[in-house]
């Protein structure tokens, strides 16, 4: 499985801390909440062979904070996908004067993954 999900946070004229265009897909599903952006799995994964990305852009002058629902749990995929791998990326940006804060829970790795 191959999903993305993209969380850009800027700063508007008042200086509030605003997300301009949420974007998510399975499993990588992103929740806001009044404190804070939630990452919460919506399936089962990762699992042998996915590519999972989620790119955080925080512009300046602005604040975020990325944290999990629950751990992460690694599974798993069929026995080809466990010769490739599979890919989890985080790509962080954060502007000058910008803050952020990524406070994600453990990960469990399940035997075989």
């Amino acid at each position: 499985m191959r999903a993305r999900a993209v969380l850009p946070v800027d700063a508007d004229s008042s200086g509030m801390s605003r997300i301009t265009t949420l974007r998510s897909q399975p499993p990588l599903v992103l929740r806001p909440t009044a404190d804070a952006v939630y990452l919460a799995a919506g399936a089962a994964g990762p699992l042998g062979g996915d590519e999972l990305e989620l790119d955080v852009v925080v512009g300046a002058g602005a604040r975020a904070t990325l944290r999990t629902v629950a751990a992460t749990v690694a599974l798993p995929g069929p026995a080809a996908s466990r010769r490739t791998g599979s890919r989890w990326t985080l790509r962080l940006s954060v502007a000058p004067d910008a803050h952020l804060v990524v406070l994600p829970e453990p990960t469990v790795v399940a035997a075989t993954s």
